[in-house]
């Protein structure tokens, strides 16, 4: 054990077929996003409990049949150069899996023919581990989403979750790029027949997973402006509005949906509403919901006048709570520039109020620098923190990682935009 608890990270597994010999390499090292020029990665090595199967013969018990200890290994058997083979059975192994190429083609053509002909842990494993792989520059984007282009047949919510999640970083990035509306209408496409069945009814006797797919499945097509997810969410918000005290008419796991659907296309009328609905609410789980759909306004001037409130504890927004709003506002398309204009302009009283809350200014700052990647923002960011270096005091490390995470961005951009803007106009004759 000492392999896995004493030093840091995890590993990529990287199989390399011989095709002709029915025979693969297997090699481990350090999985990272980044790779520093003192890197170390090499170095690292664990004990590694090596499972896998085959098109040929496929067995989803996670049966040990190599251990890696602290080595690299082989394996022989395998079949031809038409069937695939997959590692790390229901990823019960910590580790990422890295194929050659044309072992990840074979496994998206399964996935495009007969996916359920591949277990559904290790189909939400190979989007995970191939987005993971094509942001740390181990994969070629285009292999990475392709591995995503048979989700309108998904109906699962595990490889749902791990396509989603890997998704967030791409939409972070793209979000303000001329491309976006290509990437928009590409998950429209994905999620739209998933959203077709799933519906806003839930039914009393459905699991807990069918529930927890439809929340994500209409966040994300509420937010897109998918017309049926917004007309349904503001058909049941104005339902809200007439009886605002029966609880039955917005389902609790529907809530946050309607909610920030309604204020983001509502205007003041709506903003307002939800505003009044917080002051009076008693269930903290509500109150927090009410504070994160009161930052998905569109308007500039609402966002400015709650950042505003959050820095009054006389406006009913308690001081404890304030940075959330800071968090919530930064963290949207419409809100993370005027939030990060708004931080600079008032850092003085921004300090004052949260500076010696660590990870209060920790949050708030990440919230608007997640998503920063140009030249321009990235100076900006420096700027702003040469000016203010002399005196953060816990806010300083949060200000470092903000900068390194903006470097990060850029060179992701750079490297791998064009990639992005070349595989989206390949989709055009798809969507």
């Amino acid at each position: 054990m000492d392999s896995w608890t004493l030093q840091t990270g995890y590993p990529v597994v990287r199989v390399i077929r011989n095709y002709s010999a029915g025979t693969a390499t297997v090699e481990q090292y350090r999985f990272l996003l980044e790779k520093g020029d003192d890197d170390t990665a090499t170095n690292y090595q664990w004990e590694i409990p090596f499972t896998y199967t085959d098109a040929v013969n496929p067995d989803w018990e996670p049966k040990t049949k190599l251990w890696l200890h602290k080595t690299n290994g082989s394996i022989s058997g395998l079949p031809g150069p038409n069937y695939w083979i997959i590692a790390n059975i229901q990823e019960v192994g910590y580790y990422k899996v890295n194929y050659d190429e044309h072992n990840w083609k074979l496994l998206i053509q399964q996935f495009l023919n007969d996916h359920k002909k591949i277990h559904t842990v290790n189909r939400a494993q190979i989007i995970d581990d191939s987005l993971d792989l094509a942001r740390a520059g181990q994969l070629n984007y285009h292999l990475a989403l392709n591995t995503t282009l048979y989700l309108k047949n998904e109906e699962d919510y595990l490889p749902w979750k791990a396509a989603l999640h890997g998704f967030s970083f791409i939409d972070n990035m793209l979000c303000r790029s001329a491309v976006y509306g290509k990437w928009k209408n590409y998950i429209i496409f994905q999620l739209e027949p998933l959203y077709n069945q799933l519906g806003w009814d839930e039914s009393p006797d459905e699991n807990i997973l069918r529930q927890y797919t439809r929340m994500s499945v209409l966040g994300w097509m509420c937010v897109y402006g998918y017309k049926n997810c917004v007309e349904k969410a503001q058909e049941k918000f104005q339902l809200w509005k007439e009886d605002p005290t029966n609880v039955e008419i917005i389902p609790p796991n529907l809530r946050s949906v309607v909610y920030c659907t309604a204020v983001r296309h509502g205007g003041e009328e709506a903003w307002n509403f939800v505003w009044e609905r917080y002051k009076v609410a008693q269930i903290a789980s509500e109150k927090d919901k009410f504070m994160y759909s009161l930052a998905c306004a569109q308007e500039p001037w609402l966002l400015t006048r709650y950042l505003n409130w959050s820095l009054s504890s006389d406006s009913g927004i308690r001081r404890q709570d304030g940075s959330y709003v800071f968090r919530s506002i930064g963290s949207k398309l419409y809100g993370r520039d005027l939030t990060f204009n708004y931080i600079r302009d008032k850092w003085d009283v921004v300090f004052e109020r949260y500076g010696k809350q660590h990870f209060s200014i920790s949050g708030m700052l990440k919230s608007v620098t997640t998503s920063l990647n140009t030249r321009f923002e990235l100076s900006q960011l420096k700027d702003f923190y040469k000016q203010k270096q002399n005196n953060l005091g816990a806010a300083k490390r949060a200000f470092e990682q903000s900068v390194e995470s903006a470097e990060a961005n850029v060179r992701w951009m750079e490297t791998n935009y064009q990639h992005l803007v070349d595989w989206l106009e390949s989709m055009d004759s798809a969507v």
